[in-house]
């Protein structure tokens, strides 16, 4: 459990750089308060919040503990399958 409550590296699958929109919300709450690497993921940005912004999860060029997905539900298939894919232990 320890990944789950003390991940290392965290995904962000959904981010956007439009401030009222959750996603953007959650990148900014880990920005303040989370101590370890933070991925931005989403193919629309180059960079996100002064992060790198990855097209797909496959992407990420480290080891993740946690992926947050934060897309329409139409949507979500398709990260959770790059996720398996990545062997995240956490989503």
């Amino acid at each position: 459990m320890e990944f789950f409550f003390n991940p290392k590296g965290i995904a962000l699958i959904g981010v956007t750089t439009h401030t009222a929109k959750g996603g953007f919300s959650i990148l900014t709450n880990l920005l303040k308060g989370f101590g370890g690497k933070i991925y931005p993921v989403n193919p629309r940005y180059s960079s996100i919040g002064g992060l790198t912004c990855h097209p797909r999860v496959l992407d990420v060029p480290d080891p993740v503990d946690l992926a947050i997905v934060f897309v329409p539900a139409p949507q979500v298939p398709m990260p959770f399958a790059n996720v398996r894919c990545a062997t995240f232990p956490v989503l």
